[in-house]
């Protein structure tokens, strides 16, 4: 879930690569690294758990970002997991 939202909205988006850019939004976020974080091999022999995590981020560039979209699509996660 995190890829997708990482990459949708810190990407300009077009709905054709043929078409010119008509209103495309503002990418909402800066991406520092394409590859998720991955723990180090001490983390894992200490917390042996941690060895299925990754850690994405990104700094948000503009506050005027609408995830209505994301929320949509994503509405039965977040219902399950009890989320706002």
């Amino acid at each position: 879930m995190s890829n997708f939202f990482f990459k949708h909205y810190s990407e300009q988006r077009n709905s054709s690569r043929y078409l010119p850019e008509t209103g495309v939004p503002e990418r909402c976020f800066k991406l520092i690294n394409k590859k998720p974080i991955l723990p180090s091999l001490s983390e894992i022999r200490q917390n042996p758990p941690s060895r299925s995590a990754k850690l994405r981020y990104g700094i948000k560039t503009n506050d005027k970002c609408d995830f209505s979209e994301f929320r949509e699509k994503f509405k039965n996660l977040v219902n399950i997991e009890g989320l706002r």
